[in-house]
């Protein structure tokens, strides 16, 4: 604040920093001379003293011009400003950004809350107002950039700042609409249900047809139907199967229209796991009783099946059908837990940092890893029952494969040893008029194998011998709904 005395008054006035800063600098480089020296400190003091003089002009001016004048000067400085903007080089304009964000992250950084308070209201009735006044091509140029400038954001940024854009973006939406009136919450309301009207005016039959099939699926009769079509969109834009195969729905469209044109009765589709060849049972399609997740299957003396298959329908091709073991079976059973195609485990995952006793990464260490929980956002925690489905599939694929595994390396793990055994069972069986077929011999490192219970049975006992027997320790559990006395 500076203070100016004329004859009949003293005006008080502030005077513009910047523009004295940058008036000086100018009158010092413009110098040059080393003779001009002693006259530095005379003509800076007239000069600042101009500048003070043309500040308080200035500040007069914008005191006393109207609305009309002020918004003619404010757009005269957009265009001077946007002209300037325009003649800089890159570098250049990449570096007044960072300084106009750092000064701005300064600023914020220092306000209060009332003063964050009203600048995000002035900062939406401002967006509110320019949004008012833009012209279609403007709307859709501003769009297009939008997303562009999105999804280069999203492509850089990693698992922590993708989760904490998650949570602020909730957080905002909550606040938002804890603060908005009833005026705008019908707004909010009605613009969302007419563009709900405006998507399915656009869409084709196909779309109808689809979006009416799926909700109309006993099995959907409880899910959201935009949730549902949200979820389909996703799917559809990101994830690199959806367009190389086809659904199931469309598989079942397509019988269905082909039985209309021949005049016969559609054929009766189901997707199906091929699970050993020639051992299905109608058991095996049954749905479960109980409200829990379980894997079922059928095969001899409750063995795990040593042989399943997933079948594809590849756009344009016939039926294939893709082993467990290659790395897009995941995401091509559980779009919902990994939509961008997220490999699963494959043979030849090699380990980031090898050792010399294994070079690659197991299945049960693939599924432990990924499985674990971790600070950063993961999408299968929050599957549901989806989630547990996942997790019995991949028990039933890793022991599957441990016994694959042992069953092919019979001769590595010395089961010529145990021949006495396989006789004996052999001779056995003939006696009882039953069919031995091979006998498999399990390691103790199995882990839930007759030796591996065997051998944790024997230490046990040897904790016994040495220590004495062990103490009782009784639990109980009791059932909060009830009085139980005890």
């Amino acid at each position: 604040m500076m203070t100016d005395k004329t004859d009949d008054s003293t005006i008080e006035y502030e005077y513009d920093k910047p523009m004295l800063a940058a008036v000086q600098q100018q009158h010092i480089s413009n110098m040059g001379n080393a003779a001009n020296q002693p006259e530095m400190k005379t003509s800076h003091d007239n000069l600042k003293v101009k500048t003070l003089r043309r500040s308080k002009r200035v500040q007069k001016q914008r005191a006393q011009e109207t609305e009309e004048k002020r918004k003619q000067r404010l757009q005269t400085d957009a265009a001077r400003h946007r002209l300037q903007y325009q003649q800089q080089s890159e570098e250049e304009k990449q570096e007044q950004r960072r300084k106009v964000a750092s000064r701005e992250r300064q600023r914020r950084e220092q306000e209060t809350e009332d003063e964050r308070h009203q600048r995000q209201l002035k900062d939406r009735s401002r967006a509110k107002r320019r949004r008012e006044q833009e012209t279609d091509e403007q709307r859709l140029e501003r769009q297009l950039k939008d997303t562009s400038r999105a999804k280069r954001q999203r492509d850089q940024e990693t698992d922590e700042e993708r989760r904490e854009r998650h949570e602020n973006n909730a957080s905002r939406e909550r606040q938002r609409r804890e603060q908005e009136t009833d005026e705008e919450r019908l707004e909010r309301q009605l613009k969302g249900a007419s563009r709900e009207r405006q998507r399915r005016e656009q869409e084709t039959d196909e779309e109808r047809r689809e979006r009416q099939e799926r909700m109309g699926n006993v099995a959907n009769e409880n899910c959201n139907e935009t949730t549902m079509r949200k979820l389909g969109d996703m799917i559809k834009s990101i994830s690199p199967f959806a367009a190389a195969f086809k659904m199931m729905f469309e598989v079942e469209q397509e019988e269905i229209d082909r039985a209309k044109k021949e005049k016969r009765a559609p054929p009766p589709l189901r997707m199906i796991f091929d699970i050993n060849h020639g051992v299905h049972d109608r058991r095996l399609y049954n749905l479960p009783t109980a409200n829990e997740v379980a894997a079922i299957f059928v095969g001899e003396d409750s063995d795990i099946p040593t042989y399943r298959h997933i079948a594809i329908h590849p756009r344009d091709q016939d039926l294939q059908t893709i082993s467990i073991l290659h790395p897009h079976c995941d995401p091509m059973i559980y779009p919902l837990l990994f939509p961008r195609g997220d490999k699963g485990w494959y043979p030849e995952l090699e380990k980031i940092d090898q050792s010399r006793n294994r070079k690659r990464v197991s299945m049960l260490q693939f599924y432990s890893y990924r499985l674990a929980i971790r600070e950063s956002f993961s999408a299968i925690h929050y599957g549901g029952k989806l989630f547990q489905q996942y997790i019995v599939d991949a028990y039933v694929k890793t022991e599957q494969n441990r016994l694959a595994f042992h069953r092919q390396n019979q001769k590595t793990l010395r089961v010529e040893l145990y021949q006495g055994l396989m006789d004996h069972l052999a001779n056995e069986a003939e006696i009882e008029g039953l069919r031995a077929g091979r006998v498999i011999i399990l390691p103790s490192s199995f882990q839930g194998s007759p030796r591996a219970m065997q051998q944790n049975y024997q230490d046990a006992m040897a904790i016994v011998r040495k220590y004495g027997k062990p103490d009782l320790f009784i639990t109980f559990s009791i059932f909060h709904a009830r009085r139980v006395r005890i």
